[in-house]
């Protein structure tokens, strides 16, 4: 849990990372700050996927995925996983397959970490399957973050397309959950979530709201 805390941190940091002073930072005793990656384009979520690779939403269209292969604590591999996409910021991974979202789709990515070990630079680039396909395409407050439960249900949020009104379209301002070919409501009125995780005992959602 720590490692991944630090890998979000320091991803958020290297949006622009030469404008930051890290020892300004206040930090917990023997924790530590450094930069893992520069030069991503507004990255907004992450996983940790087999052999350390760190795989990245970027909000500008692409997911990438960063290696450090020397053990150095910095990244010096990046590989294009997906691009061409429409503010791809949420990313999640469940039994070996990528999941990542844009406005108004989620696709996945089967069997991501072979892909990634046998590549080369005349890889060609994965095949995109989509996931669910029917969600309202308004940019406001339409970025997406998701996460997989235990069990492999998908859940993630649709903002509301404004900061104050109704919509006659009942996803909007709600947490979806994506399970067996069919998505259920699982929190209403929720304007918009830039992050939620599960309770590693309870199991309960916490949302972050904005």
């Amino acid at each position: 849990m720590t490692k991944n805390l630090n890998f979000f941190l320091l991803a958020l940091l290297s949006i622009h990372a030469s404008a930051f002073d890290l020892s300004k930072l206040s930090i917990n005793e023997g924790f530590s700050i450094t930069i893992f990656a520069e030069g991503l384009d507004a990255p907004r979520q992450m996983a940790e996927g087999k052999n350390g690779v760190i795989y990245v939403a970027e909000r500008g269209g692409q997911i990438v995925a960063l290696s450090d292969t020397d053990n150095n604590g910095v990244a010096d591999t990046r590989i294009i996983v997906a691009d061409g996409l429409k503010y791809s910021t949420g990313l999640s991974i469940y039994d070996g397959d990528l999941y990542f979202s844009e406005i108004s789709k989620i696709w996945k990515i089967e069997n991501i970490d072979h892909w990634i070990k046998d590549y080369d630079v005349n890889s060609s680039m994965l095949e995109k399957v989509i996931v669910v396909d029917n969600l309202p395409d308004e940019e406001w407050h339409g970025w997406k973050w998701i996460k997989h439960d235990q069990d492999g249900a998908l859940y993630f949020n649709v903002g509301a397309p404004c900061n104050i009104c109704l919509s006659k379209n009942p996803q909007f301002a709600t947490i979806l959950k994506y399970e067996n070919d069919s998505i259920n409501y699982v929190a209403r009125g929720v304007r918009n979530s830039v992050g939620f995780d599960f309770h590693p005992i309870s199991k309960k959602l916490f949302l972050q709201i904005w």
